[in-house]
């Protein structure tokens, strides 16, 4: 499942010990893979000025293969809830938007093998944040 173009990613240094937690306590799945891989190319910063895709952080993108753009807010598992827009960073729109800035693309592999293309079209910051 990895990306077939893999754009810069910045992760906040709190989110990357949180995924790298996650990640080494899940199955050998490919989503934790692709998480993984999205971690281990990613510069991790202690903060920006940038609005990130981050935990919590509620994104509008562009699935190019759908009409409309779609907003979630990014989450743990735990926390997820698809019908309040709760996605979880172990889905695999969750681990290919982790680390995107607004107007950023990514074109990944669905597991099944079906590619996918993600415009970020706006990023707002969480309210913890």
């Amino acid at each position: 499942m990895l990306a077939s173009y893999e754009p810069p990613l910045t992760v906040l240094a709190g989110d990357f010990e949180k995924l790298s937690k996650l990640a080494d306590l899940s199955g050998d799945t490919p989503v934790r893979r692709y998480l993984e891989h999205e971690l281990d190319r990613a510069e991790i910063v202690s903060a920006t000025t940038q609005p990130v895709v981050r935990l919590g952080a509620r994104v509008r993108y562009h699935d190019l293969a759908r009409p409309s753009p779609v907003v979630i807010t990014l989450v743990m598992p735990h926390e997820a809830d698809i019908t309040e827009g709760r996605v979880s960073v172990l889905t695999p729109v969750g681990a290919a938007l982790i680390g995107l800035t607004e107007g950023q693309r990514i074109t990944y592999a669905m597991p099944w093998g079906q590619e996918r293309t993600l415009v970020v079209v706006k990023v707002e910051k969480p309210l913890d944040a």
